[in-house]
């Protein structure tokens, strides 16, 4: 096996930037709420699967409640509105 990942197409690679910047973007979040009330929905598959738990371990009012929201884009618009509505939606109740 290469020791080289490509640089796309490689969820290893990809997800590397989200997993190795959470430290800075929680510390961005802290600083703009720091009661860390403010409503967050995440929106990216691997975004909400690497993110939803740890930012709600770190206290932060991450609404998805394990709901994945694609990224309107490549004939996911549809997608995306059905999935964003029904958080909306669990609001509600």
């Amino acid at each position: 096996m290469s020791p080289f990942l490509p640089l796309l197409g490689d969820k290893r690679t990809s997800n590397a930037p989200i997993v190795g910047g959470y430290q800075s973007l929680r510390e961005d979040l802290a600083r703009r709420s720091p009661d860390r009330f403010v409503p967050l929905i995440l929106i990216k598959e691997n975004v909400c699967r690497l993110l939803e738990a740890r930012l709600k371990e770190d206290g932060f009012n991450v609404l998805n409640s394990g709901r994945v929201i694609y990224f309107p884009s490549h004939g996911r618009q549809k997608d995306f509105h059905r999935q964003f509505a029904a958080v909306l939606e669990s609001l509600r109740r």
